[in-house]
């Protein structure tokens, strides 16, 4: 604790450009959390300003919490962000980390409150303030004009770790009903964890146990920068991908900790508040839904975990701006793991703005065998076609994206399909699982082992669409090169964009290559009128 308490002072104390306010800033209805002492206080202190570090307003010695809404003007339900500045649960950085967000994200049209949570070093009265506080907001969301479902929160440093243990532990109170307000679910509807600490403190560097992300969390954004001396942000990402959360990772190379947003403009962190702004429009107009993939026990599971249990996660495209086309995305991991961040839940996102339902499938991996895996891949094709007028697109324009072995996925479903069993008593299996189109992006057409997807190639393969390196030296580019040849041979549609240079992964989500697969991925697809330019 010290330790990282050093560096948030060490950290704060070197910001010295300050952010832009909003032109006017109205003063924020205060009130007290709790009707009487917090649970557990002896005391009633809202906190004092300390005398360091000087260039921010540092709140210590909280033992009676406060809650400072920043409504917005008029009767319209809007969505709204509660607010957890961090201070290692020593301090509350007030303005760095409170007031100036909530100045912030009244700019971007979006209600606000912040959180004076108890420090210091009172973790769990924190916890208990932060889950009164989203009850708080739920309901008087009526009296300030805040829309109970499209409630989210963020937090900084340590205030981002109380948000991650917020989104957790939503199930279960960490305090005894104190009156109505209780009964109003504590639950964000969203995560945003800015420079996030105390995330991976569990043994051996792996997951603290009181943020294990759970099937029922919302969606999360994270950001942080490599030189983060508590970095922790890519194990986090990785365990949401585990068990199937919608999340996105930004990761800058350079920037420190405890910046708010006060970053440099010479250093590229300075734009986090815009990769913030554009989450943040995404999750409160069109939030992803999750739904498992199978009605109860999954075919073949070997239990009821996670990781037994596959889901898809349904991306819609705003209201009028759909082609009414959709596609199954299929993240990689080589059948062992998924990368469901930049081959899953970042690709949902790129082609929704592109006016196409994205679907992101988490099937099953080792030691499942990728028969199986196919097997949820089938699945997820008939689901969509199954829920087609519900989902508001057309059943006969649903495609699948696969990424390295989701390639293979992809190309596997694509060139062994069929119509459906019309006498099957679940009504989904009853639908054709034969995708519409293809796009294979460095695919391995060999991975799963029996025959090449690539010799199994006919006429009625869907048309396609694959990207491949000429100097990848994972999955060689002449898989591709075959899968390409056979399905000119069988006179398919196809085009292939064979890329130079650049190694599997084509970026890993970032980068000119990731950026050039993409824009010729969306030119061939708005030419098949399928996308928007």
């Amino acid at each position: 604790m010290r330790t990282f308490l050093t560096l948030v002072l060490a950290a704060l104390c070197c910001v010295s450009i300050h952010a832009q306010n909003a032109a006017t800033r109205k003063e924020p209805v205060k009130m007290n959390l709790w009707p009487g002492l917090a649970p557990g206080e002896t005391t009633s202190n809202p906190g004092r300003v300390l005398e360091e570090p000087k260039h921010i307003v540092p709140i210590g010695d909280v033992t009676a919490p406060e809650l400072f809404v920043y409504p917005l003007p008029g009767k319209q339900r809007r969505p709204a962000v509660l607010v957890c500045p961090g201070g290692g649960y020593y301090l509350l950085a007030s303005d760095l980390e409170g007031s100036e967000i909530a100045a912030w994200l009244n700019s971007l049209g979006y209600a606000a409150a912040v959180l004076h949570y108890r420090v210091p070093n009172k973790r769990e009265g924190a916890l208990q303030d932060v889950q009164r506080a989203m009850s708080i907001l739920r309901a008087r969301a009526q009296e300030w004009s805040i829309d109970p479902h499209r409630l989210g929160a963020l937090g900084f440093s340590a205030g981002a770790n109380l948000c991650a243990r917020l989104a957790a532990g939503a199930a279960h109170r960490a305090y005894d009903r104190v009156d109505a307000i209780d009964d109003a679910s504590c639950r964000p509807d969203f995560l945003l964890l800015i420079y996030p600490a105390y995330l991976m403190d569990g043994p051996d560097h792996t997951v603290a146990e009181d943020v294990a992300p759970n099937p029922d969390m919302p969606p999360v954004f994270q950001i942080q920068t490599k030189d983060d001396q508590v970095l922790c942000a890519p194990g986090y990402a990785r365990a949401l991908d585990a068990v199937g959360i919608p999340n996105t990772l930004v990761l800058y190379d350079r920037g420190g900790h405890g910046y708010g947003l006060r970053a440099p403009a010479d250093q590229p962190v300075h734009a986090w508040p815009d990769e913030a702004a554009a989450f943040l429009k995404w999750v409160t107009i069109a939030p992803p839904r999750t739904a498992a993939l199978y009605p109860g026990k999954a075919p073949d599971a070997r239990g009821d975990g996670p990781e037994d249990t596959p889901t898809y996660t349904v991306y819609p495209t705003a209201r009028g701006k759909g082609t009414g086309a959709a596609m199954v995305v299929c993240p990689g991991g080589g059948y062992h793991a998924l990368m469901m961040s930049y081959e899953g839940h970042d690709i949902a996102r790129w082609l929704t703005a592109h006016g196409v339902t994205a679907v992101v499938l988490k099937y099953r991996v080792a030691p499942y065998p990728p028969a199986v895996s196919i097997a949820d891949g089938k699945r997820a094709v008939r689901t969509l076609r199954y829920r087609a007028k519900e989902l508001g697109i057309d059943p006969k324009r649903i495609g699948m994206i696969g990424f390295s072995a989701g390639g293979h996925l992809a190309s596997s479903v694509g060139t062994d399909f069929d119509a459906g069993n019309r006498r099957a008593a679940d009504p989904v299996e009853r639908r054709s699982c034969r995708p519409d189109f293809l796009a294979l992006v460095y695919p391995s057409t060999t991975i799963g082992g029996g025959t090449p997807t690539d010799e199994r190639v006919t006429r009625d393969t869907p048309p396609t669409w694959l990207v491949h390196a000429r100097t990848d030296q994972i999955v060689p580019v002449a898989e591709s090169e075959r899968f390409y040849a056979a399905l000119k041979k069988a006179g398919v549609a196809a085009e292939f964009l064979e890329l130079p240079n650049g190694a599997h992964g084509l970026g890993c989500g970032t980068g000119d290559l990731w950026a050039q697969w993409q824009a010729k991925c969306i030119e061939w697809l708005v030419a098949r009128g399928l996308a928007t330019p």
